[in-house]
């Protein structure tokens, strides 16, 4: 390659473009890109010449998506001026593919195929990509292809391998799971929830919501949201919320200790007053509304809580200027994971002592944290306290306990309202109030995921 440079005449196109053939051949990128715009300032609409460039930046991009976007761009005027180049739609599956468009990729891949059947490279990546979306059987058919054309290529073979291991293995942990990148795919919160967060009832539970079903919601606010948006929709359903400044496992923990009201709690009657304020709830109504309920649903809230000097809990609330001078007298901390499932694992025993059967789903909050005396950025804080409550319901989870499942709400909101906006505030502009619109969804979602057939045929409507 060296002595083909010392004697390159720049302003030759066919010497360039055959070092440039060269150059790509032995994936020498950048000098084929260097040369290849010495042809296209000779000869701009030269179709191989854009062919080639297109798929050394595809190569050469890493993932930076502004210049695969560049190769595609140029790929297709490639494709506009020779539309029956066959290894042009292979170098525009290829960047379509390091794009993660992954069907449109294939469309470019089977139409390159369609002009040389032959093309093992085309094959491949269109085996490639079926296998990660998850199309084992096609992406098999496919590696088959490719040994009907070159019988001892040892990328089929080892595919092959891995997949018919996949099939017969009872040792995997799970299904596979890839992060969803395109941002096409958050286009419509419904649609996305529904295909990257929800289970699908992944948990074995089943069906167990009908018509007559008996809903409570426990916790936040947004358990309230979650009551009042079940009620739209035609289902019972109560709520007894705990405000969500102090809406911790401590609290919630404390306020079934009052409700039962047998002795057995460590916390003292100040705080058990002031829980059942903060509650709003006659005892005995909220005892039957336990035993009552087919379906608990508990909507954690915050991981930070006041403690004495003897780290006992103690229930503040009140605005913020208050909590602040209660902040200099008491111990303002986020509360451990082990002290959280500790927690949980009490309020799942206080449950079950109300009502023996009921279907309990803990989900967590996404209301950010109001203030936080413990961190200088509210966000830091919200984001170790809705860290430390996810992770202690999963510790939980794990426990096997019969009739307890996990619902994402707080990922539907939080994460997929990275990329999908107006999550909160379409009423009131604010930050800290879900939209609506969002509730709405989570609740059809879970209507959809445990309902009966009947429900399901009424969600066609919402």
């Amino acid at each position: 390659m060296e002595s083909q440079k010392i004697f390159l005449n720049p302003n030759d196109p066919d010497q360039c473009m055959e070092i440039a053939s060269k150059c790509v051949a032995s994936e020498q990128y950048g000098e084929a890109r260097k040369l290849l715009n010495l042809c296209l300032n000779l000869r701009p609409d030269w179709p191989l010449a854009l062919a080639h460039l297109g798929f050394c930046l595809a190569k050469e991009s890493g993932l930076e998506r502004k210049t695969l976007n560049k190769a595609v761009e140029i790929l297709e005027k490639s494709l506009a001026l020779e539309t029956d180049s066959s290894h042009t739609h292979f170098y525009l599956g290829y960047a379509k593919y390091r794009l993660q468009k992954y069907d449109s990729a294939l469309e470019s891949l089977a139409s390159g195929i369609s002009m040389d059947p032959n093309s093992v490279q085309a094959h491949l990546l269109m085996a490639r990509i079926l296998s990660e979306k998850e199309e084992f059987q096609e992406a098999k058919k496919m590696y088959n292809q490719v040994l009907e054309i070159d019988d001892g290529n040892e990328v089929a073979l080892r595919e092959l391998e891995l997949i018919n291991w996949l099939k017969k293995s009872t040792r995997i942990p799970g299904t596979f799971s890839s992060w969803p990148i395109p941002q096409s795919l958050y286009a419509d919160l419904e649609i996305a929830a529904r295909n990257f967060v929800v289970s699908g009832g992944e948990d074995g539970i089943g069906a167990f919501l009908n018509d007559e079903t008996v809903t409570l919601t426990l916790g936040s606010c947004f358990a309230r949201n979650l009551a009042s948006a079940l009620v739209e929709l035609g289902f019972p359903a109560t709520n007894f919320s705990i405000g969500e400044v102090v809406n911790s496992t401590y609290a919630n923990r404390y306020f079934l200790d009052w409700v039962a009201d047998d002795g057995d709690t460590d916390a003292n009657d100040e705080v058990l007053e002031q829980i059942a304020v903060a509650v709003s709830a006659e005892r005995n109504s909220a005892k039957e509304a336990l035993r009552n309920a087919n379906v608990i649903v508990y909507t954690l809230g915050v991981a930070p809580c006041f403690f004495d000097r003897d780290e006992r809990f103690f229930l503040a609330s009140g605005r913020k200027l208050g909590l602040a001078k209660l902040a200099s007298e008491y111990n303002f901390r986020t509360t451990t994971v082990a002290e959280n499932v500790n927690n949980i694992e009490r309020i799942i025993a206080r449950l079950r002592q109300f009502n023996p059967n009921a279907i309990i789903v803990f989900s967590v909050s996404p209301v950010p944290l109001s203030v936080s005396f413990e961190f200088n950025s509210p966000i830091v804080a919200d984001c170790l306290s809705k860290s430390t409550l996810r992770v202690s319901i999963e510790e939980v989870m794990r426990n096997g306990h019969h009739g307890i499942l996990y619902w994402p709400s707080f990922e539907i909101v939080r994460w997929l309202g990275s990329y999908i906006p107006d999550m909160y505030g379409e009423e009131d502009d604010g930050t800290t109030h879900v939209s609506a619109r969002v509730v709405k969804i989570i609740m059809k979602l879970f209507l959809e995921t445990y309902g009966s057939e009947s429900i399901k045929g009424q969600l066609k409507d919402i």
